[in-house]
């Protein structure tokens, strides 16, 4: 089984670029900080592909780069300029979800700490404690920002496709909002989201998820076997909420997908800061950007006329293998019964020249010895014929 791993773990703990360039390690050898669900065992058996030096060759960060180092940082960190802001991170690299050629589907488990919090808090009281909130996201790859998907589309959908998403806009998220929407049920809840921004099952949460302090750990996990998608949420050291839903990810999804966060704001400022992270796959990661599902299918052309060309000339040697042998076997057949043919067309030349043996018809024989008389044999020969004495004409 090939599995995929990555870890992302924020200062004070380790930053992005502090992971060297090394053989995978297994993932119980390195702390991550502030993780406090236990999730080791689902992993213990996998690999860590290490993190590339350089936050921009690991985690792609829209529309901006990231503005702290070892944290990732969703929406705008201002109070003035655009408050409808949206952002993006997520993994370099395309992450394989399912096979088409084998019918494989991956599981998969992501784990990550994160924070809502207002700015200021002046701010956080006019705005009531609102704002929009966040998501785990898979969605096509590369992954890309909808336009005017701010506010409650947390920068998913826009409101052109935030009911049915289609072809490239489609996303599979767990969602964390905090916005009270026409179509939610509670402001406070998290919600499993199924191309379309209105939840396919949701939990509330009684815990405010923007906080100055509160520390949020996530877990979400996909089993293939079941079509299981689960999250769970901690808020310090409260009870989780869970939720669950089953979902059809070779029908929602593309065989290569984008995996990260998202986060949108309307009009109240709220920071959305990813702290850790961690992403594990039963389907190994792709090796590099451009290795991609359109580049593996431009192999077919090539791939199966030489395919075809050497099963062409496997089945050419077999042949001559096959005739050649014939041709041996009839010679030996020859060498074999030859000599009697030999004897046959000699004979036959002699009885034409008259200084061979003779043949009679039976009525010849018959006159000659007297229909085979008894009182005319002569004895009887080797192999129990009998002689009897004549003179044929």
């Amino acid at each position: 089984m090939r599995l995929l791993v990555l870890v992302v773990a924020s200062s004070p703990v380790r930053s992005l670029s502090s992971f060297p360039v090394s053989s995978p390690t297994p993932l119980s050898e390195r702390s991550l900080g502030y993780m406090t669900m236990d999730f080791e065992d689902d992993m213990r058996h996998g690999y860590r592909l290490p993190i590339p030096r350089g936050d921009a060759q690991s985690i792609v960060v829209r529309p901006r780069p990231m503005e702290r180092p070892g944290i990732l940082e969703l929406t705008k960190n201002e109070i003035r300029g655009d408050v409808f802001s949206v952002g993006r991170a997520s993994y370099a690299l395309p992450v394989p979800l399912w096979d088409d050629a084998t019918g494989e589907l991956a599981s998969f488990t992501t784990n990550f700490t994160f924070q809502i919090k207002p700015k200021e808090e002046k701010f956080f009281r006019f705005c009531n404690g609102s704002g929009d909130g966040m998501a785990f996201f898979l969605a096509h790859y590369p992954s890309r920002i909808p336009p005017n998907s701010y506010g409650w589309n947390l920068a998913l959908f826009n409101d052109s496709n935030n009911y049915y998403a289609t072809g490239d806009s489609r996303v599979v998220a767990v969602e964390f909002d905090t916005w009270l929407s026409e179509w939610d049920k509670s402001r406070y809840h998290m919600g499993i989201d199924v191309n379309s921004i209105d939840s396919k099952a949701y939990v509330n949460v009684t815990k405010g998820l923007v906080s100055e302090d509160a520390n949020m750990t996530a877990k979400i996990s996909y089993n293939n076997l079941t079509g299981i998608l689960a999250a769970h949420l901690q808020i310090d050291y409260a009870e989780p909420y869970s939720v669950s839903s089953k979902v059809d990810m070779k029908g929602s999804l593309p065989e290569e997908v984008a995996v990260g966060f998202s986060a949108a704001t309307g009009t109240c400022i709220k920071l959305h800061q990813v702290l850790s992270w961690s992403f594990s796959s039963t389907l190994g990661a792709t090796s590099s950007p451009e290795v991609t599902t359109g580049a593996r299918r431009r192999l077919v052309p090539v791939l199966v006329p030489v395919s075809v060309g050497f099963l062409a000339s496997l089945c050419a040697v077999a042949v001559g293998c096959l005739v050649r042998r014939r041709r041996i076997w009839k010679k030996l057949q020859e060498t074999t019964d030859g000599g009697g043919d030999s004897d046959g067309e000699q004979e036959q030349a002699e009885y034409e020249r008259g200084v061979g043996p003779r043949r009679y018809r039976y009525h010849e024989l018959a006159a000659a010895t007297g229909n085979f008389a008894e009182e005319e044999k002569l004895g009887r020969a080797r192999g129990l014929r009998q002689r009897v004495p004549g003179h044929p004409r």
